[in-house]
């Protein structure tokens, strides 16, 4: 067995399993402007009134209503591109100088093209270049005092992807090819699009209002949907509005409803009562602070905001601005299709049942033959520092569940992932039942006798609780009825970091300038520019991430030693391979990788050291990076993926891939530029 702390000589083949997790990134599609992001007007404009359900005005209006595209790296400036839509529409793509050159289409254009590309008129068609380079990111408007009358079907692609997106008739071809191509290389098993689906802080309660994947311009992008829109608020605190359009005649879970709110709140504890419905409170649904009551000053004059029905708090949850975004489940399946991998579907956390089950029905129709769909609730419904986990304490809390041990996160999170496995798995016929996974999440540093009793066989999930039985719920806490007998995957996430090179702001302050002496010394030592400093800079940071120590002689609690033995005394790996054989269950990673960054130049000042060791162009930075390069890396990588392996019930490492210059990314950029050795290990032929 190889050593949990030493370093091997050869890359380790460990696994022929593989999950990625994936975010929203620049390049996903072919039509660019399907990664629109940051949509939004100007302060108290209600342009939300003026949408249709694809997210394209149907009237003037009064202010842009802009947002951001970005592009990928692999974009040459001679590479032509296309704008165009059908119907009547004012579009500007913006970038400042140098600005674009016209190849045809100049009588849609107005003005000069120096600095943006204004393009007017009915059914356009504009082909141009970027002058002299490629943007990062283009701002895009739907122009204020334009003329728009059935818009739709916009595009801003490769000329040489027009004929393809014009051909388009399902979801698989509306992706790069090039991107494509660069996920397949990792020959994952299994795809997690989690980024795509945004459950950590969003409000998606219901399929109906995810966007359209053929005909939605803001896919990406935080959504409007006029089947919600109330309008504006009147009074101050005990507010009223109209009903939506999609209104029931009582509220009822998971509805959603867009509104301006006319005034600000001067009390806390304000309700909102649409269409003479009744008086609701509202309770924040997003920051740490989620489930609890509004703050004074929170709502502000004529401000946005979507309200999602809770119907164990009997109140609307209040979040600022539109739907958040998700990636239409449609694209996500498809994606997985594309690659050859399984899928693996987050369902959101205020889902309802049937959402829960259209969304079931959708992965089971669409998803290609043969391949296994994993089903999860929520993502990481443990992490206090999501919005998500502090509403499940307080639905748990409303539900009787005591405080200690997590009781009031897990019960919820158990009880609601044994009503949606239920619906899930009624719905997966006539498919095979060997091609269904449903998971079991939790932390992987947290306490495995309080996760299983609480998480996985709901002990708190019993009808003799009064506050619990009201709400109609039936006991889960006894076999074959537990949350864990509606699961057949048991999930943790494998993150691993230095010691003193550790991976967030906050850890470095908790361990102080002298925890980290060693270091600054190595971040000193690789910057000389000496080969022996260096290099002995390059071993120290290896097993800075091995096995490494504080400066004091503290163990790191997240090292590839901590996870193996570390932790608890045991390990990560052997206690949660414990209750693995206990309750019968594999278990597969949901995320996991290195995850070592630099302190932020504040933090340097917080610690009491020179401001050159933080940054993205400062010493530890530049060390990082450089052991990023090396073959020890990757041997560093395969490594921990065989610990992992070597528990008899583990199947599949994971790693969360967030391109870009980031603790997480396999590239030193996007998905296009140069590869740290991690991506080397991953690709690696695996047995």
């Amino acid at each position: 067995m190889l050593s949990t702390v030493g370093a091997s000589t050869t890359p380790t083949k460990s696994t022929a399993q593989l999950l990625i997790g994936v975010a929203i990134e620049p390049g996903i599609f072919k039509n660019f402007a399907q990664t629109l992001m940051s949509f939004q007007s100007a302060a108290g404009y209600a342009y939300p009134a003026i949408l249709d359900a694809n997210g394209y005005p149907t009237a003037t209006p009064v202010y842009n209503i802009f947002g951001l595209v970005k592009f990928p790296s692999n974009i040459a400036p001679s590479t032509q591109m296309v704008l165009k839509w059908t119907g009547t529409g004012s579009v500007q793509l913006g970038r400042g100088a140098p600005g674009f050159t016209l190849v045809a289409g100049a009588n849609f254009v107005t003005g000069s093209t120096s600095f943006n590309l204004n393009v007017s008129g009915s059914n356009p068609r504009v082909v141009f270049t970027f002058m002299s380079s490629i943007p990062a990111a283009v701002s895009f408007a739907f122009m204020a005092g334009g003329k728009f009358a059935g818009m739709s079907n916009l595009v801003l692609c490769r000329l040489s992807d027009e004929a393809a997106l014009d051909a388009a008739t399902v979801p698989e071809a509306m992706f790069s090819d090039d991107y494509i191509a660069t996920y397949t290389a990792l020959r994952p098993t299994v795809v997690r699009p989690m980024g795509w689906t945004n459950p950590n802080g969003g409000n998606v309660s219901q399929l109906r209002y995810v966007a359209s994947w053929r005909s939605s311009i803001n896919i990406s992008s935080q959504r409007w949907a006029p089947g919600a829109w109330a309008g504006s608020t009147s009074g101050v605190n005990a507010y009223t509005c109209a009903a939506q359009p999609d209104a029931t005649k009582v509220y009822v879970d998971g509805e959603m409803l867009h509104i301006q709110f006319g005034q600000a709140n001067t009390v806390a504890g304000v309700t909102i009562n649409s269409g003479g419905r009744g008086a609701a409170p509202l309770l924040l649904g997003t920051s740490g602070a989620a489930g609890l009551p509004i703050p004074v000053g929170k709502i502000t004059a004529n401000s946005l905001a979507t309200l999602t029905y809770d119907s164990v708090l009997k109140a609307f949850l209040w979040q600022p601005d539109g739907q958040t975004p998700c990636i239409p489940y449609e694209l996500q399946i498809a994606f997985a299709n594309r690659v050859g991998a399984n899928y693996w579907c987050n369902l959101p956390g205020y889902v309802d049942d049937a959402s829960a089950k259209a969304i079931a029905t959708l992965v089971r129709t669409n998803l290609r033959t043969g391949a296994m769909a994993y089903f999860e609730y929520g993502n990481e419904i443990w992490n206090n520092a999501f919005p998500a986990t502090r509403w499940a304490a307080t639905k748990g809390a409303a539900l009787g569940f005591p405080p200690d041990n997590n009781r009031q996160i897990y019960g919820w999170y158990g009880l609601r992932t044994r009503q949606i496995m239920e619906i899930v798995t009624s719905t997966w016929s006539p498919r095979s039942t060997s091609q269904l996974k449903r998971v079991m999440a939790f932390q992987a540093f947290g306490p495995p006798q309080g996760t299983s009793i609480y998480r996985f066989q709901g002990a708190d999930l019993v009808a003799t609780n009064a506050q619990y039985a009201a709400r109609g719920y039936r006991s889960y806490n006894v076999a074959p009825n537990r949350p864990i007998d509606f699961c057949d995957v048991l999930s943790y996430a494998t993150y691993y970091s230095g010691a003193q090179c550790t991976n967030f702001d906050g850890n470095y302050v908790a361990n102080g300038a002298s925890g980290i002496a060693q270091l600054l010394a190595a971040a000193d030592d690789y910057a000389s520019g000496v080969s022996g400093k260096m290099g002995s800079a390059l071993a120290f940071l290896d097993n800075d991430i091995r096995a490494g120590k504080l400066s004091n002689g503290a163990q790191g609690s997240q090292t590839l030693l901590a996870l193996a033995s570390g932790s608890r005394g045991v390990g990560v790996y052997p206690g949660w391979e414990a209750l693995a054989s206990t309750f019968n269950k594999v278990v597969e990673c949901y995320e996991g990788g290195h995850e070592s960054w630099y302190p932020s130049p504040q933090t340097c000042t917080t610690l009491g050291i020179s401001s050159a060791y933080g940054g993205s162009s400062g010493k530890i930075a530049n060390l990082l990076n450089g052991y990023k390069l090396t073959p020890n890396f990757g041997l560093l990588v395969n490594d921990q993926i065989t610990q992992f392996m070597s528990q008899a019930h583990s199947r599949t490492p994971a790693w969360l891939l967030i391109p870009g210059f980031n603790q997480w990314g396999l590239s030193t950029g996007d998905n296009y530029a140069p590869k740290y050795k991690s991506w080397d290990a991953l690709v690696t032929p695996r047995s």
